[in-house]
């Protein structure tokens, strides 16, 4: 975490650190905006949009902040902006949008896109912090940090989201 913020401090003024912020965190950008959006291809555009709104604010950064809050509440922003615009052409997205789905692919595409249809039913803060856990593998105390909650909010949340996630599932027909 010291080397991420080593970088973004020298990133607002030098574009050859932003190259290595953008290496650093792009991995996580992807991640998050294919939980919200289903489509690699969505996923890459909103990354970019990311990408350009981070450049333009980080000079705005206070060092005494948390990063990771500052990238993912513009990643946020541009989720949001992305929705309004889209809003009525969005609504049955599909991971598979970009794979080869043969064989046992198609099953598992679909239980993905299955699961990111439950996700989609929780609230906007229990989906946050359910990616921010599982697909970024960020602790309580993190996501706390980054969402601006306490520590325990934030463990009952996770545990909530999780229990109403394996009650739709239940209710579905998946056994547990």
């Amino acid at each position: 975490m010291y080397k991420l913020e080593k970088i973004v401090r020298k990133a607002a003024s030098n574009p050859k650190y932003f190259e290595k912020l953008y290496r650093l965190t792009v991995d996580r950008a992807m991640r998050y905006f294919i939980s919200k959006t289903g489509s690699s291809t969505d996923a890459e555009d909103l990354t970019q949009e990311l990408y350009i709104r981070l450049y333009r604010a980080l000079p705005d950064y206070k060092e005494e902040g948390n990063f990771l809050s500052f990238f993912y509440a513009i990643a946020k922003s541009v989720y949001i902006d992305w929705l309004r615009k889209n809003s009525s052409e969005r609504n049955n997205l599909s991971l598979t949008d970009n794979l080869k789905t043969t064989g046992s692919n198609i099953e598992k595409h679909e239980l993905k896109n299955e699961i990111i249809g439950y996700l989609r039913k929780l609230s906007e803060i229990d989906q946050e912090i359910i990616i921010l856990y599982f697909l970024e593998g960020h602790s309580n105390a993190e996501i706390a940090k980054i969402l601006g909650l306490t520590e325990e909010n934030v463990r009952v949340r996770k545990f909530r989201a999780l229990r109403a996630l394996n009650r739709m599932m239940k209710d579905d027909g998946y056994a547990r």
